[in-house]
């Protein structure tokens, strides 16, 4: 169902189940659910039977959408994809630093990461983090969680010995590394400055 994004609300957002494939290469059909939406939301997908349908979230919250393809014969599991959609009057610079994380992270490619699964567990660590701040729970716990649980997936290279990866991080190069890392620095700077922590 491709990657967990943050966007806004209004904003349409884009599904891709392009990443689907058959071993026999038989022809493959898609549907598309939204498994659950913010309460008060009307939001629908826009061709839920497309291989990209589309949606506009219409109120801050989460959107959990499913994507089941079938071969013919056998549906695949689901496969779910989150979204966070925010008001644009609560980004600040701290979310919009975490925002450009979860960009910069989908755009990976998968050789980047040790997992695939990765990719969409370390957006879904940040989006936690997001939206804990959206409702004004944030200190010392939360900077511990960007330091540790997330930034420390990728940060052998900026941390360590240069051009190494540490036995921690789940972004497997150092180039890949360096399109992360410095949204979440910016994040832990900013949250630092918020919590007066020098």
């Amino acid at each position: 169902a491709g990657g967990n994004q943050v966007v806004i609300v209004g904003d349409l957002v884009f599904l891709d189940g392009s990443g689907s494939y058959d071993a026999n290469n038989d022809l493959l059909t898609y549907s598309w659910d939204m498994v659950s939406i913010p309460k008060g939301s009307a939001a629908t997908l826009n061709g839920p039977w497309k291989v990209a349908p589309d949606f506009v979230p219409d109120i801050q919250g989460l959107y959990l959408v499913s994507l089941v393809v079938n071969d013919g014969l056998l549906d695949s599991d689901p496969s779910n994809v989150t979204i966070l959609a925010i008001d644009a009057n609560n980004i600040d610079d701290f979310i919009e630093a975490l925002m450009k994380a979860i960009v910069a992270i989908n755009g990976l490619d998968d050789s980047d990461i040790n997992n695939y699964n990765n990719k969409n567990a370390l957006t879904n660590k940040i989006i936690s983090v997001i939206l804990n701040y959206l409702k004004g729970e944030y200190g010392a716990n939360m900077l511990d969680k960007l330091k540790d649980d997330i930034a420390g997936k990728f940060d052998g290279c900026a941390l360590d010995i240069p051009e190494a990866v540490d036995q921690n991080d789940w972004i497997m190069n150092c180039d890949a590394q360096d399109k992360v890392y410095p949204y979440l620095e910016l994040a832990i700077s900013i949250l630092e400055d918020i919590l007066s922590i020098p």
